[in-house]
């Protein structure tokens, strides 16, 4: 009545449910080590079937520790508005269809109090995550998702108020999972592009490192967002690593969102930049703030701009009559010419600023004017070899 896993019946008479009484499922178990607590045992069974943990009657079903290590399983695993006071393991499990943990209509949604392993298992279709509470952690490291990792934001994850990403948050690992999309049904967009709903599918505790997924449904949510929601999904995971944001750069190029991919690759290579010694730091360092790491070469015209204007303020401070004798005519000519180092404009390389008439800081100033207007076609032409490379 309120569980039951059974494959295909030849008869009727084969088909066999699996019985829970509501007795069994106490809230004094919270860890489901108690001993009126069911332990449902199906280690390394094939069966040809479904395996199903559904309400009957407006009833939750009820489980204790529940394993399917290994097992092989032809159609789908459903949890629908079900209880599991213990650890519900399907680690190895070989799944030929999709895997469900969510609620229904009925019965509301589904609750984990423990942890819910899916480590090493293969699905043949969707896995998701919806209209669920899970107190615990939820492990796919090392799964395979032939369809989509579907999470909606109707799900609960315990987050406590005081430390919201401590470590008694749950955590959803996905180290070395491999799925071909990711469906992030919250928030969703209308057809006129306003958000609908704001609540986040994702806990505050990620694990990233591995994970790799296509394109996703974009028009659904997870790719369609500002850069500053991914930087945020990324961060989650406390000991991020290169690949998590190469991953995402990788599924918004692939779907068309160029400029939020561009935002994800600056993104990571400033994170790189603690891994790198010193003299390498100064060099990512300016290379980021000239050109973006290549991925926004147009930056170079505002510092461009910026050195040329600096630069007429500062010839400007050089007496008329001095300036006469130097052969500068216009200030902001002469600043710009000195900044570009071809094509030379008019005689202004040829101006000599070691000259006494031109002051100490004046003179400082352009020969980093000089610098710097080197520099940037340095990391210009850095950008395009980077490219080529690639």
């Amino acid at each position: 009545e309120f569980g039951y896993c059974a494959g295909p019946p030849d008869t009727a008479s084969d088909q066999e449910a699996v019985e829970v009484p509501p007795e069994a499922c106490l809230s004094t178990a919270p860890d489901g080590d108690d001993e009126t607590s069911v332990r449902l045992t199906l280690d390394a069974a094939a069966i040809g079937g479904s395996v199903q943990f559904k309400a009957s009657d407006n009833r939750s079903g009820c489980f204790g520790h529940t394993t399917l290590l290994s097992a092989s399983v032809g159609n789908e695993v459903h949890v629908a508005g079900s209880r599991f006071v213990g650890t519900l393991r399907l680690n190895g499990a070989d799944v030929g269809g999709p895997l469900f943990l969510w609620g229904n209509g009925s019965a509301g949604a589904s609750h984990f109090v423990g942890d819910v392993d899916l480590e090493a298992a293969s699905f043949g279709g969707n896995v998701v995550l919806g209209l669920a509470r899970f107190d615990g952690n939820v492990s796919l490291l090392g799964s395979v998702v032939a369809d989509s990792l579907i999470l909606s934001g109707e799900s609960m994850w315990s987050a406590p108020a005081d430390d919201p990403e401590g470590d008694e948050a749950s955590k959803l690992t996905l180290t070395r999972t491999r799925t071909v999309a990711v469906d992030d049904r919250s928030p969703r967009r209308a057809q006129d592009g306003a958000v609908i709903g704001s609540a986040d599918a994702w806990p505050r505790r990620l694990d990233l490192e591995g994970f790799e997924y296509g394109g996703g449904l974009t028009e659904l949510g997870f790719l369609d967002r500002s850069h500053e929601w991914h930087k945020d999904w990324l961060e989650r995971d406390a000991d991020l690593s290169r690949q998590p944001a190469a991953q995402l750069e990788s599924a918004l190029r692939d779907a068309g969102y160029e400029e939020n991919a561009d935002r994800i690759a600056m993104y990571r290579r400033d994170e790189e930049l603690g891994d790198k010694s010193w003299h390498q730091s100064v060099w990512w360092f300016l290379w980021g703030e000239t050109v973006g790491y290549g991925y926004a070469p147009r930056r170079a015209l505002k510092w461009i701009g910026l050195f040329v204007v600096v630069g007429a303020i500062v010839a400007s401070r050089i007496r008329p009559t001095f300036r006469r004798a130097l052969g500068i005519r216009n200030p902001l000519t002469f600043s710009a010419a000195r900044l570009i180092p071809f094509p030379r404009l008019g005689a202004a390389h040829d101006v000599d600023l070691a000259n006494s008439l031109v002051a100490t800081p004046i003179r400082a100033y352009f020969w980093l004017h000089t610098f710097v207007g080197y520099l940037i076609p340095l990391y210009l032409a850095a950008t395009v070899g980077s490219l080529l490379t690639s």
